[in-house]
């Protein structure tokens, strides 16, 4: 059932417009929407499993989090604090291991005012710094990345590094005072951690370790995908008009998705989601799809709409032979993957729920993960250089090597934007496409998001707002994380990213 990208979003546009009419009130009986369990079986140490710990637990004050005032999103000063005191003090998402395979492979990873190289300086080892030559602080690389690097060279003079960042030249040193060059003209490190074929950086000097950053057990439910296996198929980045926090809010609750993206009501429940929080700013949630959503029970709970139908298709069932009840979709999806194996992907160690729904996990400050069986969407959400008004959208999806000849699953196109005309192979490295917020050449789905995203930001700035923004219980993850960013803000959260000692040398 391979649709055009054009014929989709005809077909969808209609769709939505009928949906947003016919959206019915439902209610919300559970006591804390912490209460709601994907699989309320699951044992202690389960993948699908709660946390063992409510939002109060890790933030005793996070009622003070449900009024959040408006200049976090536009405050010059805000913008300098969140610099000293968030992004050099947190683990950051660089970029995939595939894009250093081997000695002398590198890229560049700009985040807010500045920017960082990351290379493959041995063959066991990833190394990054600073992407400023210690003479005169001219940028050593301008280009995005490079193949086979031996040294790097200053464009200006020519002074020399190696891959470990150890200065190997000062062409015409004679000409230097000794004493200016006795100490630090070597690049500065930056730690780097690889974690399931992803590079992150900390810029702090005794940064807290990458494995009790993230947690135990976010970590153990992550690692069975497997994501070093997988590759990039698409990468796009642009600047947005909005705050990188607008961007990183939009996508921290379901709330929005039967006004935003309605046609995900075919196919999946909003209402319930489980959500799961973790130490340090992380969290989770799993969103069961496989059913229609309450909103639109009345008008679709009888046949197996077109989501639906795509939905079986993903675990190997013809729609046209399915003659169960609607109602038992997401049970015979899961029992059919597991036997058939659509995609060749051994699923034996994902639990049902990995399986069979949409699983979005945030890791703190700036990333989400939305993952699926067969595939990974990542979005990262980081801070203009200068101006708090703009920020700089990447989303990244990575796929498995799968069966050739299968249709793939659905949300390739309408979240990856990722048609069946592309290669997704693996044999070649995309390349990454540089578009803007006019024609930002993401998926329909994600599009949706960018038009809101704008408008919210330019709302911010009304005196109609009254300086506040108002959180439900359903945008618990948004008040976490403004929970967790005040921590850092107000200077309670680990070590400071470079000391004065440093910044003398």
């Amino acid at each position: 059932m391979v649709k055009s990208r054009e014929d989709m979003y005809a077909d969808v546009n209609t769709l939505m417009e009928n949906i947003r009419k016919t959206n019915r009130k439902v209610s919300f009986n559970l006591e804390d929407v912490e209460d709601y369990k994907v699989n309320p079986d699951a044992k202690p140490g389960d993948l699908d499993a709660k946390t063992p710990w409510r939002i109060k637990d890790l933030y005793p004050k996070i009622d003070d989090y449900k009024l959040i005032p408006t200049k976090l999103y536009t405050s010059p000063e805000v913008m300098e604090e969140e610099w000293e005191n968030l992004w050099t003090k947190t683990w950051l998402l660089a970029g995939r291991v595939q894009d250093v395979k081997e000695v002398g492979d590198w890229f560049k990873f700009d985040i807010g005012r500045e920017s960082i190289v990351i290379v493959r300086s041995s063959k066991d080892k990833i190394s990054a710094f600073y992407n400023a030559c210690t003479h005169r602080g001219n940028q050593l690389v301008w280009e995005d990345c490079g193949k086979g690097t031996k040294s790097f060279v200053c464009n200006y003079h020519s002074w020399m590094f190696t891959l470990e960042g150890k200065n190997a030249r000062v062409t015409d040193r004679e000409t230097f005072d000794e004493a200016v060059l006795c100490d630090g003209i070597d690049l500065l490190n930056v730690h780097t951690h690889v974690w399931a074929g992803f590079v992150f950086i900390h810029m702090g000097e005794e940064p807290i370790p990458f494995e009790e950053y993230i947690g135990e057990d976010l970590l153990k439910f992550m690692n069975v995908y497997n994501f070093e296996d997988m590759h990039i198929v698409n990468e796009v980045e642009f600047t947005l008009p909005a705050n990188w926090k607008v961007s990183s809010d939009a996508f921290q609750e379901v709330y929005h998705l039967h006004q935003t993206h309605p046609q995900a009501l075919l196919a999946s429940d909003e209402t319930k989601v489980q959500m799961d929080f973790f130490k340090n700013g992380h969290n989770r949630i799993i969103q069961k799809k496989g059913a229609v959503s309450p909103r639109q029970a009345k008008n679709f709970s009888d046949t197996v709409n077109e989501a639906l139908r795509y939905y079986l298709e993903e675990a190997g069932i013809d729609p046209e032979t399915y003659d169960g009840d609607p109602t038992d979709i997401r049970e015979v999806s899961i029992k059919a993957k597991r036997e058939k194996m659509p995609y060749g992907i051994d699923y034996s160690k994902l639990a049902d729920c990995q399986l069979a729904d949409t699983i979005n996990v945030t890791f703190f400050p700036n990333v989400t993960f939305t993952v699926w069986s067969e595939g990974l969407f990542i979005q990262r959400f980081r801070p203009h250089p200068t101006d708090p008004n703009q920020s700089v959208y990447d989303a990244i999806s990575i796929v498995p090597k799968i069966k050739e000849g299968v249709t793939r699953p659905f949300y390739y196109q309408s979240v990856m934007d990722v048609f069946a005309a592309d290669d997704i192979s693996g044999e070649t490295r995309p390349e990454k496409k540089y578009t803007t917020f006019e024609n930002p050449q993401c998926s329909f789905f994600i599009e949706q998001d960018f038009v809101q995203i704008a408008a919210n930001h330019r709302g911010l700035k009304s005196r109609g707002v009254r300086g506040v923004i108002r959180l439900s219980e359903q945008e618990r993850r948004i008040q976490q994380f403004y929970n967790e960013h005040d921590l850092y803000l107000k200077g309670e959260k680990f070590k400071p990213a470079v000391s004065k000692e440093t910044i003398k040398k």
